[in-house]
């Protein structure tokens, strides 16, 4: 019965590990770490604007950012 128990303490145990790790790399989805969950703010908004607007529009053409996060 204890091994039992002990097996299923350290399962959940091992899985709030997992999911704190997990939460920890995707919770700043806009840093440039190189992550898959890394998500390009100016692109987004660059895309969007030239579907909203004409493609030649001033206000669709906007520079690329170094930091993803920043609109510049």
């Amino acid at each position: 019965m204890t091994f039992r128990a002990d097996l299923i303490g350290r399962l959940l145990f091992l899985g709030f590990v997992s999911a704190e790790r997990i939460g920890a790399y995707v919770e700043e989805p806009f840093n440039q770490d190189g992550s898959s969950f890394c998500v390009p703010m100016d692109v987004v908004c660059r895309t969007i604007s030239a579907d909203l607007l004409d493609p030649q529009h001033p206000l669709a053409i906007l520079p690329i950012s170094n930091d993803p996060s920043l609109w510049s």
